[in-house]
């Protein structure tokens, strides 16, 4: 009898066992996850260089002049919004404008970045940066081994409080482009621990470097661009604008030591179309499409409303790092920097018409008095090169003389 009760102990022991295992291996917890990788940390760069060449080619120095279109809390090299600093008088061969400085994200990180521009002077920024060197010396101070020092934090959950604190612009204002993007939110802290909120960092500079593109103007809309540097340069566009208004023509590339021969046609276009285009060479050079609306948005009113003649071209990557390069520790996993290289010429026929109103002034030459007023105020800031350019090849001494007593 003990040896049947025993025997049905270890079956029913055994039964329940197996019931209990296959229990256990229905309900066993599943094994721990790992939790989700934080996403990289990406940086996104966009910014232009400005500069104007005579007719042949050869870049000349000329006055920036603009500098009411940033908002009031921007900072100069006087460490002032609005201070005693002025890039008026100052004459530099390259207006480098507006370098935007993304930041994305997932968690909040805090990083050092810093940017060298060993050939030229950082003139304006926001935020405020920790350390400027080298450290304002007035007017006279030389377009060389400048740079920006940053220390900020990055706010991927920031509230509606922190958006509160960005700087107010309205929304004609340029600089409030580019904003309008998904990057994150920064806080950056000065020298003396004052913190300031933006969505980007905001540099632009003067500098006297000299770019491998060169771009000479030939009569009837015709154009050559010659590349004498190492590397392919992508997304060319010329652009003229006229009394009939905005025409330009595209092309994918000029090869490394290589010559371009171009015609702008007669027929106009949209500016919408020429914004349209460009905003798709600059997301296939690496930006992201809010980013490269932003840049498009904007400079448009520039870019594709100055009468004149010009060429925009995406600047190799590897030249940008060489004319600015950019720190931040810690290293991104990412960093896309694209900059488009903007060349304005002057055309024979502007020329031969600048040069024919002063012709006809004669000794009344006044860069007052119409219609020389009218021509000079249609170059704007290049007006001044433009003289210089015309007194370079003038035939004769007195022609000379008049032209140095209108440049500005």
């Amino acid at each position: 009898m003990r040896t049947k009760i025993g025997i049905a102990i270890l079956l029913a022991t055994g039964i329940l066992g197996v019931v209990g295992a296959v229990g256990r291996t229905n309900s066993a917890p599943q094994a721990p996850t790992a939790p989700p990788a934080p996403q990289p940390l990406v940086v996104h760069e966009w910014g232009t260089f400005t500069n104007f060449s005579g007719s042949d080619g050869i870049q000349l120095d000329f006055r920036p002049l603009i500098e009411n279109e940033l908002p009031p809390f921007v900072y100069d090299r006087s460490w002032h919004g609005s201070g005693p600093f002025s890039k008026r008088q100052r004459v530099a061969r390259q207006r480098m404008e507006t370098p935007i400085t993304y930041f994305y994200s997932d968690h909040p990180r805090q990083l050092d970045v810093r940017v060298d521009f060993p050939q030229g002077l950082l003139t304006e920024f926001y935020p405020p940066a920790i350390k400027m060197t080298p450290r304002y010396a007035g007017e006279q101070e030389a377009l060389k081994d400048s740079s920006l020092t940053w220390k900020i934090s990055l706010q991927p959950e920031a509230d509606d409080a922190a958006r509160e604190a960005l700087p107010k612009v309205s929304a004609e204002d340029h600089y409030g482009f580019a904003r309008e993007t998904d990057a994150t939110l920064l806080k950056a802290v000065d020298s003396f621990g004052i913190e300031y909120v933006e969505k980007f960092l905001f540099y632009r500079g003067l500098g006297n470097f000299s770019l491998p593109l060169r771009l000479e103007a030939l009569p009837d809309r015709r154009f050559r661009v010659v590349n004498d540097g190492p590397d392919p340069i992508a997304g060319l566009f010329l652009v003229m604008i006229d009394e009939q208004g905005l025409h330009f023509c595209a092309h994918a590339s000029v090869a490394a030591h290589s010559t371009l021969e171009a015609v702008v046609p007669d027929e106009t276009a949209a500016s919408e179309e020429l914004g349209d285009r460009m905003a798709h060479a600059l997301v296939a050079a690496g930006l992201f499409e809010k980013e490269a609306d932003a840049m498009v948005h904007t400079w448009q009113s520039s870019w594709f409303s100055e009468p004149g003649a010009r060429l925009f071209y995406l600047v190799p990557r590897r030249l940008t790092d060489e004319i600015i390069p950019l720190h931040i520790e810690p290293a991104p996993d990412q960093m896309v920097r694209v900059l488009v290289g903007r060349m304005e010429t002057l055309t024979p026929e502007t020329a031969e018409s600048l040069l024919a109103v002063v012709r006809g002034m004669g000794t009344c030459s006044s860069p007052d008095v119409e219609p020389l007023r009218s021509e000079l105020d249609r170059l704007g800031r290049f007006a001044d090169p433009a003289l210089a350019y015309l007194r370079a090849h003038a035939d004769d001494e007195g022609m000379r003389a008049t032209l140095a007593r209108l440049q500005r």
